[in-house]
């Protein structure tokens, strides 16, 4: 008996941070790079009057359904914000981003300072970016988006409008986000298995990202405390009680993973 509590106080030590069992959530977000929790699971970046009563609002209900918190700047910007703050804030808070690229992506200016935005924070912070190149050629159309293509008229305006500075940090955008692999929709693609079929890896990826928070903020730990307990240091009942009550104790750690779940629908609600 005695040599089983010594075994879980060692593994228990192994867990938990140097300050014991007071690190609350907000402690641990501390030292996460994301010092609060996201705001929503994906950003979906589209064109409005290219997707909407289409491909992206069946997109959109469909990542509804498997619970997925979505960010729309068409639905979702918080009446009497300013708007190019709250976008950059949304992707900022946004786990992932979406980007439907269809054929009109690149006539809107809103679309393209999105793009700029969503592949600054992919390379500045990791942010993971899914394309959905929408009747529109990942090689053909984005890639080179000023030579030819789709998207060639829409910069020859462009470049008349704006500086060369800017013109040339839309083209850099859509060229990187032509380089991540992704879906392509075209006329022969049936419209309602590809909005599953996206919808269903988005649903895996957000999980799997939430999975690996609940691993570095302890879930592990306790994992490995099974592990060190092995069925060889079980000897009496009173062994088995002593476990059970100890591990009962450390699994509070992994409440927090509900709790930062909670505390991301409540920001999710609050800030609509």
């Amino acid at each position: 008996m005695v040599s089983l509590v010594l075994i879980l106080l060692l593994a228990l030590v192994a867990v938990c941070p140097a300050n014991g069992f007071r690190r609350s959530v907000h402690t641990a977000a501390a030292t996460d790079p994301r010092p609060t929790p996201w705001r929503h699971h994906v950003f979906l970046s589209h064109r409005g009057p290219d997707g909407r009563h289409t491909f992206t609002d069946h997109l959109d209900s469909a990542l509804r359904r498997k619970r997925i918190m979505v960010f729309r700047d068409d639905h979702d910007l918080p009446r009497g914000e300013n708007v190019t703050k709250a976008i950059s804030r949304a992707i900022e808070g946004s786990m992932l981003s979406v980007v439907v690229l269809s054929r009109g992506y690149a006539s809107s200016e809103y679309c393209l300072d999105e793009l700029v935005k969503i592949m600054h924070c992919r390379k500045e912070n990791g942010h993971r970016v899914f394309p959905v190149f929408y009747k529109v050629s990942p090689d053909d159309d984005v890639a080179d988006p000023s030579s030819s293509g789709v998207y060639k008229a829409d910069f020859d305006r462009h470049k008349r409008r704006y500086s060369y500075e800017k013109v040339n940090g839309w083209i850099h955008a859509l060229r990187s986000i032509s380089q991540i692999s992704g879906w392509v929709v075209t006329d022969h693609t049936s419209e309602a298995v590809m909005v599953e079929k996206i919808a269903e890896n988005m649903r895996r990826t957000v999980n799997h990202m939430l999975g690996q928070k609940e691993d570095r903020h302890g879930h592990n730990g306790i994992v490995m405390m099974c592990d060190t307990i092995g069925t060889r240091s079980i000897r009496s009942c009173e062994d088995v009680v002593a476990a059970l009550a100890l591990l009962a104790f450390v699994s509070l750690w992994a409440v927090r993973v509900s709790i930062y779940q909670l505390l991301t629908y409540y920001n999710n609600c609050r800030n609509k």
